[in-house]
């Protein structure tokens, strides 16, 4: 019988395959509370051999629990979600899951947020008119 605490994924330091080995896609878990977006960054992320949506969710709680259960290797956190901001949201799945790779999209590109973002401790900061336009390859690098 699995304990409670097992993670479901072991978080991946590289997604480059090595000779004889199999290549794993990054877990990604987008998270915003508009379904549209949600299915827009499916489709883009589906285009990607290098990633894998393993989940979505609606709200900063919904995703907090997610990366507890699915151990993510990258989020796509839009910045205002209906329960607590996407910023604390940030701060509460890497607090959780040190390591995790948080990347924060708004429809609205304030001048603060990208600062916010990074002191909440995500990676990198895209309006979501990027997002749709280049998906993760500004962050992947490819």
């Amino acid at each position: 019988m699995r304990r409670a605490s097992t993670r479901l994924r072991a978080r991946r330091i590289c997604p480059i395959s090595t000779p004889g080995r199999a290549f794993i896609p990054l877990g990604v878990l987008v998270v915003d509370d508009q379904p549209e977006f949600l299915e827009v960054a499916q489709a883009i992320l589906a285009e990607r051999a290098d990633v894998t949506v393993i989940a979505t969710a609606s709200s900063g709680d919904e995703a907090v629990v997610l990366v507890r259960a699915l151990a993510p290797d990258l989020v796509v956190l839009d910045v205002q979600l209906p329960d607590f901001s996407g910023f604390e949201t940030a701060r509460r799945m890497i607090a959780c899951s040190p390591g995790l790779r948080v990347v924060m999209v708004s429809g609205d590109g304030e001048p603060g947020y990208e600062a916010f973002a990074r002191s909440a401790g995500a990676e990198a900061f895209l309006t979501k008119k990027q997002f749709l336009r280049d998906g993760l390859s500004s962050v992947l690098g490819c």
